[in-house]
């Protein structure tokens, strides 16, 4: 038997939360296994607790305040999790604008369950999210192209037909054993929004745990677009300038200079560089983005 954690965040996007719960209660599971989903609703003001509530009345819902963000929140979810009174054999983070395949669940179990036993230690396996209309992927696994510069890293890797290493994951839709979360717990306290996920990864590679990318594709989620953001350049650049100092859209200089540190190898001090630049002159931060992008 399978006791398998789900752990969601979500804040003002109920038609999308309800989406993405449908999808996964659709999933066809073996006998012996049994769901159980914490679901973070961050301070969500568009009626998603009322409605999760009433059509999905088995999850668990935990209250948030509005500033838990996805790394707070998904911290918030695991730790309810794990203060509940079950023993878990496997926890999955996904994300609430992925909707999971019918076998996903399934087929991401049975993918870790055959690395362990060929010998591996996986302590990650990332199912990868492809684009709903050119079934390219938009969110997996990454791999670190520089061993001299570990945060040069390669785009979202496409699955084969055997699990490939990794080094980055997302946090769209992966699963991770309670053998690794016994051996480093739950994500960062130092990460509001983004970054926990990358950290998380590498932090279980250090720990002597494996990351993998499953084979096969396990649902779909769209990417998140350029228009309306900092990389929108037919925006005016005070208005970018606002944008980019959105936590939702780039990390805040405390955060980023704790993950380089932790991450960057001997380059990290031009991460720090780039990201002071960014903090205290974003005009001419953004000018020399866009200078580079155009020879791209």
């Amino acid at each position: 038997m399978y006791r398998i954690s789900i752990l969601i965040t979500c804040h003002n996007r109920r038609d999308k939360t309800l989406a993405c719960l449908d999808a996964l209660f659709k999933n066809k599971l073996p006998e012996g296994y049994k769901l159980d989903v914490f679901l973070v609703d961050d301070g969500s003001a568009d009626g998603t607790r009322k409605a999760v509530s009433e059509r999905f009345s088995d999850v668990r819902l935990i209250k948030g305040d509005g500033n838990l963000y996805w790394n707070g929140g998904m911290r918030v979810a695991w730790e309810a999790a794990i203060t509940s009174g079950v023993t878990y054999d496997y926890f999955i983070w996904l994300n609430d604008d992925s909707h999971v395949y019918p076998d996903a669940v399934r087929k991401v179990v049975d993918s870790f369950e055959t690395l362990v036993g060929t010998g591996e230690t996986p302590g990650a396996l990332v199912g990868t999210m492809v684009d709903p209309t050119s079934k390219r992927p938009t969110y997996g696994g990454r791999r670190s192209v520089s061993k001299l510069n570990p945060m040069k890293m390669s785009g979202v890797l496409s699955p084969g037909v055997d699990p490939v290493k990794c080094h980055f994951v997302n946090g769209n839709f992966t699963i991770i054993s309670a053998k690794a979360f016994q051996a480093i717990g739950n994500l960062s306290e130092a990460y509001t929004h983004s970054m926990g996920d990358f950290d998380y990864g590498l932090r279980l590679i250090e720990a002597e745990f494996t990351c993998w990318v499953a084979p096969g594709t396990y649902g779909e989620c769209e990417s998140n677009s350029m228009i309306g953001g900092w990389q929108d350049n037919s925006l005016p650049l005070h208005e970018r300038v606002k944008l980019i100092r959105s936590i939702t859209q780039q990390p805040p200089l405390d955060e980023w200079i704790i993950f380089i540190k932790r991450h960057a190898g001997p380059f990290w001090v031009l991460y720090w560089l780039s990201a002071t630049i960014r903090h205290k002159f974003p005009i001419y931060w953004l000018k020399i983005h866009d200078f580079k992008r155009k020879f791209r």
